[in-house]
């Protein structure tokens, strides 16, 4: 029975440690060095809104708001895999991945179209049209995040 039941035991404390380092979290770091983490499984939301962002809980509590101006990164750590579907009446971007330039569908006219780094640093500003092109060959390799009104976008620059 005790041999039975030492592995077992062992497997349960090797998961707990195994899921405690697989918990995602973002941070948001300020130019003033001010830190905040929430853990991604109680985060709802991040939006742009005007000039800020805001962190929003499952439960649509507000976790974090910020000015922009105050936003130096915004880091993702730990599983990102998993892909939630947005609205119907969604911003479309392709080719995704791209090369050269990424096209927008789903626009409002006059809408603000932000680039990202992965790292939060503000690359790009954009007036959008109904369709909007952007041209991306000057960015280099890697995972951008897009960000239209109140969605974000991820995309990859190959």
């Amino acid at each position: 029975m005790r041999k039975r039941i030492l592995p077992l035991f062992i497997a349960f404390i090797l998961s707990s440690f195994a899921l405690q380092a697989e918990e995602s979290v973002i941070t948001v770091i300020k130019f003033d060095n001010t830190k905040q983490e929430e853990a991604l499984s109680i985060v709802g939301k991040l939006t742009f809104s005007g000039d800020k962002m805001i962190l929003y809980s499952k439960e649509n509590a507000v976790l974090a708001e910020s000015p922009l101006s105050e936003v130096r990164k915004i880091i993702f750590t730990g599983e990102l895999n998993e892909t939630k579907e947005l609205a119907k009446n969604q911003v479309r971007i392709y080719p995704n991945p791209t090369q050269d330039q990424i096209i927008l569908d789903g626009l409002t006219k006059g809408e603000t179209v932000r680039i990202f780094s992965i790292t939060g640093a503000v690359l790009k500003t954009v007036t959008a049209e109904e369709q909007t092109k952007i041209d991306v060959q000057s960015l280099a390799k890697g995972t951008y995040l897009l960000q239209v009104g109140t969605k974000v976008i991820k995309f990859i620059k190959e």
